[in-house]
């Protein structure tokens, strides 16, 4: 587990413009199929599935250093802004990111468990606060997103669940195979982008009933937890081996969410994953120093 030193921030439009373009870009008409067969439809269908149950007997945690790449262009301005920390999170819904400045002091502090959040200001000495679906989140957050639910998101995993496999496409750039997911009980589709040769979710879609979609998450350099050199996951190392052989539990180095209209795009670079990261919910809270002031978010 890694321990950080504490003093200053970044303002709380940074994670704002982070929250904006991550849970209300829109991928637009992205789906291109062609059809396969029955015997294709059940082969797949199956190497997916094998897939989440290898997943299930995955590691519960993820603690990774990362570098996050904001950016926005409108016909005003082009804007981008790079944040580097670390990113910490527990299986289902806790999460931890930690914005630090080149001496490795914290800059803010966003904690979740997936029902409430804080974001701690450290310059300005404030601690932002409330429940995940208060008005000032909802107007950044769609309904159907779920954030009991946030681990999976990170990790390039689906969530727990029953669910029916509605339809199988071969992409026509030939990256994979489009599944399309209904959960029980659910409002919208989950779209997934399936590689079954590196047994691996590409890009995950959340799509309503009038086919719009709304979260567009993209996934790529898929790094193992532990190799043969112990590493704990490094890039340069699983280029260098260039295997079509795969590992199970592993997790994305590279997640990308762009806007449909490409006005904006959010870039998480991961690397240095530490292996065997086990939390408790002790981790994921925040001791709050006496001088700060709190500020509810309702």
């Amino acid at each position: 587990m890694r321990s950080f030193n504490s003093s200053s921030t970044t303002s709380l439009t940074v994670f704002i413009l982070f929250c904006s373009l991550l849970f209300t870009g829109c991928a637009g008409k992205f789906i291109q199929t062609s059809p396969v067969s029955l015997q294709e439809e059940i082969s797949i269908s199956a190497a997916f599935r094998s897939m989440l149950a290898n997943q299930q007997t995955c590691g519960c945690c993820l603690d990774a250093e990362v570098d996050v790449t904001i950016a926005v262009t409108s016909w005003l301005n082009d804007r981008s802004v790079t944040m580097g920390g670390f990113l910490q999170a527990m299986e289902p819904s806790h999460v931890k990111f930690i914005s630090v400045n080149p001496l490795g002091q914290p800059l803010f502090i966003f904690i979740t468990d997936g029902t409430v959040f804080q974001n701690v200001q450290v310059p300005k000495s404030k601690v932002y606060e409330g429940n995940v679906r208060s008005a000032a989140f909802d107007k950044y957050m769609p309904a159907w997103f779920e954030p009991e639910h946030g681990f999976y998101w990170l990790a390039g995993r689906l969530k727990p669940g029953n669910f029916e496999i509605i339809s199988i496409g071969r992409d026509t750039k030939k990256k994979g195979f489009w599944l399309q997911l209904q959960y029980e009980g659910s409002l919208y589709r989950n779209v997934i982008l399936f590689d079954p040769q590196k047994s691996a979710i590409l890009r995950h879609v959340l799509m309503d009933s009038q086919e719009k979609p709304h979260i567009d998450v993209q996934y790529a350099d898929y790094l193992p937890l532990i190799d043969e050199t112990g590493n704990g996951g490094n890039k340069d190392v699983e280029r260098k081996n260039n295997t079509e052989d795969f590992v199970s539990c592993r997790l994305p180095g590279s997640i990308r969410i762009v806007s449909h209209d490409k006005s904006g795009q959010i870039n998480l670079e991961l690397h240095s994953f530490l292996p065997d990261s086990v939390f408790s919910e002790e981790d994921f809270t925040i001791d709050i120093p006496g001088g700060f002031k709190r500020v509810p978010l309702r």
